[in-house]
């Protein structure tokens, strides 16, 4: 599978991973149904921690994804209270921030460079 994707079992906490050959076009709409089922399912509020330091994206899933990687149905999911991205990649992190933009559905997100930070960072959005 091309992401993994898991609830923390001791934190309300969505832990994703982005694997070397995911395929924006292929896999946005499987990862965007699995994190609706949770966040449904859910009776608290939730983070996000998309881990993307694997994912090798080309330009065409720069684009793709500034476009759809999260949909409103997530961004104004009652239960979801942040989305916290991992990456060092700087292109990653420009389209990141450009999703900001209320052309691109205004979603805001934290930028990390590691998972311990997103877990930090996690926790105090919850507490």
């Amino acid at each position: 599978m091309s992401y993994t994707l898991e609830v923390l079992p001791d934190a309300p906490i969505i832990w994703e991973v982005w694997g070397e050959d995911f395929d924006a076009a292929v896999d946005n709409a499987a990862i965007t149904r699995d994190i609706m089922r949770i966040l449904n399912a859910s009776r608290q509020q939730m983070v996000i921690v998309a881990d993307l330091r694997s994912v090798q994206l080309e330009w065409e899933d720069i684009v793709y994804l500034a476009n759809k990687a999260v949909p409103p149905e997530i961004n104004q999911h009652p239960r979801l209270q942040k989305i916290i991205v991992i990456t060092s990649d700087e292109i990653v992190q420009k389209a990141i921030e450009g999703m900001s933009h209320e052309a691109f559905g205004a979603v805001k997100f934290d930028i990390v460079s590691s998972p311990d930070r997103a877990m930090a960072q996690a926790r105090r959005y919850l507490h």
